[in-house]
């Protein structure tokens, strides 16, 4: 049978710890009988370095077990060595980037880049002019016909009820055929206006050269009006009127031929020296007589003047 337990010993205090002494051999068991009392725990000294551990003695036979010796006192535990001072990692604020201490507050994703702790946005603008830049924003916005296709500004034709003319990207809306010309991108009867024997067309809505002035009459079909045919344009200006004082006719056409009234009458910008409501130049066919200059109708005045052909200027055809 089992003895009663002894009973056990009171632990000492913890000490430093220093070297564990080694333990003692393990007594061969005897018959098993009662057990005796356990002895008490002696003080653990400092830990230091661990002793080498005794051998252990041959177990006997089972018997009754003796009384288990009382335990030597474990050696004294070495002082530990103080430890340097330990680095504590500050993210406070902090999303991302270093901790202080060779470590990492977080890291930032997509577009963003850290900054100063922050994942900031990093706008994606690069070869490209429009559209969104990644953060929000943008990199620019097209204008007039320009529509954003893959960051870039594209000019899309706008042909929409036009028949004729520019399609606002450097394309055409088509053209006219016959005798029909183009006008605010429709295709229409170019010489509307019935002046006596005469029919008059619009005027073009762009300057030009006399020699481009030619041709786009001709184009037409039609030709450039002469100093005589003007003066049946102008009105409320006596001097430069059919039949008025101007001596520039079609029959004299030289410098010497232009006299004082053919500078007209005073300005205005009203229209009302055209029977058309005009108020610009227009190139006539007549020319002086070295080829270089050709003669103007200044409606703003009712006047006539010559001009270098290189020059530009408003056309109205005559058929």
């Amino acid at each position: 049978d089992s003895g009663n337990t002894g009973n056990t010993g009171n632990t000492g205090d913890t000490g430093n710890t220093g070297n564990t002494g080694n333990t003692g051999d393990t007594g061969n068991t005897g018959d098993t009988g009662n057990t005796g009392d356990t002895g008490n725990t002696g003080d653990t000294g400092n830990t230091g370095d661990t002793g080498n551990t005794g051998d252990t003695g041959n177990t006997g036979d089972t018997g009754n077990t003796g009384d288990t010796g009382n335990t030597g006192n474990t050696g004294d535990t070495g002082n530990t060595g103080d430890t340097g001072d330990t680095c504590v990692p500050d993210c406070f604020d902090k999303e991302c980037g270093d901790d202080g201490c060779e470590g990492s507050c977080g890291s930032c994703y997509g577009f963003d880049a850290c900054q100063s702790g922050e994942c900031v946005c990093q706008p994606q603008c690069f070869e490209k002019e429009c559209g969104a830049d990644g953060c929000e924003g943008s990199c620019g916005t097209c204008t007039g016909q320009d529509d954003c296709i893959d960051g870039s500004c594209i000019c899309q034709p706008d042909c929409y009820l036009k028949q004729c003319g520019d399609d606002g990207c450097g394309g055409s809306c088509g053209e006219c055929t016959g005798e029909l010309g183009c006008r605010e991108n429709q295709c229409v009867d170019m010489f509307p206006f019935v002046r006596g024997s005469l029919t008059w067309s619009y005027a073009s809505d762009e300057t030009m050269t006399h020699y481009k002035a030619e041709d786009y009459c001709e184009d037409l079909g039609g030709r450039l009006p002469s100093v005589d045919e003007f003066r049946t344009l102008i009105q409320n200006c006596s001097f430069t009127e059919t039949g008025g004082s101007c001596t520039l006719v079609d029959s004299c056409l030289s410098e010497s031929c232009l006299n004082d009234d053919c500078s007209g009458c005073s300005g205005s910008t009203s229209g009302q020296y055209s029977v058309f409501g005009d108020n610009v130049n227009f190139w006539t066919s007549s020319v002086d007589g070295n080829g270089l200059y050709a003669w103007l109708v200044l409606f703003r005045y009712g006047r006539f003047m010559k001009s270098l052909k290189n020059y530009k200027q408003y056309v109205r055809c005559v058929k």
